[in-house]
């Protein structure tokens, strides 16, 4: 079984931890920072247009960003990549604990 302090930190290893926590939020909600998009178009796909204003006045739109989630106030957050994987890093303890306990496959490759 694998325990989160002996992970090494690579990029393989913060890409499959993201992939644990999409797969946790496409499961029960858990996890919720990982629910990202590449486009403001599929974020946004179908609200109002008043909506998507006051989210990006009031969030951290970034056009060239790698990804785009909302935050607690449902403003848009931007963030590039090696953020987005930091923060997979930095739950890896909670991630792995997910794993075990829903699906253990998620953790192969994991070293």
């Amino acid at each position: 079984m694998v325990r989160c302090d002996t992970i090494e930190e690579t990029d393989d290893n913060k890409r499959r931890l993201l992939g644990i926590a999409k797969e946790a939020f496409s499961c029960d909600g858990s996890f919720d920072w990982s629910d990202v998009y590449e486009s403001v178009n599929e974020l946004f796909a179908g609200d109002d247009p008043a909506r998507i204003a006051d989210a990006v006045h009031y969030g951290s739109y970034n056009p060239t960003a790698d990804w785009h989630r909302l935050d607690g106030y449902a403003n848009i957050q931007s963030l590039n990549d090696r953020e987005l994987l930091e923060e997979a890093w930095d739950e890896r303890r909670e991630l792995t604990e997910w794993a075990k306990e829903n699906e253990p496959g998620l953790l192969e490759g994991l070293a």
